[in-house]
């Protein structure tokens, strides 16, 4: 598990499960179970990851953007498909994912989904290990997150 501190508030991304049933999956694969909830621009990806912990609940959905510019496109999407701000913060870090300075986040609920975006200004790793060497946005959503009920 991933616990991304943003000020007080600490939101865990459950990037590893404990269900010997689970299953992940990067690429094609991954990019085809994106949930039809949530909308995203027209990009270029550059990886993609899908978790399903085998419990019926806690599926992590990922996909990584060159571009950290891609964070507005798809926080407006987000605000237009009726997902609501939990929290948002600046300069923390992802732990597994992003050590750097200046980073930005936000964190979206909607029908007990969470919507995690990552504004990463310098160098990050993907929830797959994958490193990305540019600056980029990392998204992921997680089903029946229990802190979006």
């Amino acid at each position: 598990m991933n616990v991304v501190t943003v000020g007080a508030v600490a939101v865990a991304l459950v990037l590893a499960g404990c269900s010997s049933s689970a299953t992940s999956s990067s690429g094609e694969d991954a990019a085809a179970a994106w949930p039809s909830t949530v909308s995203l621009p027209e990009a270029d990806a550059l990886a993609w990851y899908a978790r399903d912990p085998g419990t019926g609940s806690g599926e992590v959905h990922g996909v990584a953007f060159r571009d950290n510019s891609v964070a507005n496109e798809v926080l407006n999407a987000a605000y237009d498909d009726g997902w609501e701000l939990f929290t948002a913060g600046e300069g923390g870090i992802a732990e597994g994912i992003y050590e750097g300075p200046a980073m930005r986040d936000w964190a979206l609920c909607r029908d007990g989904d969470l919507l995690h975006v990552y504004w990463l200004p310098q160098e990050s790793t993907f929830a797959d290990g994958t490193p990305i060497t540019v600056p980029s946005t990392q998204v992921y959503v997680t089903n029946d997150f229990g802190g979006c009920a």
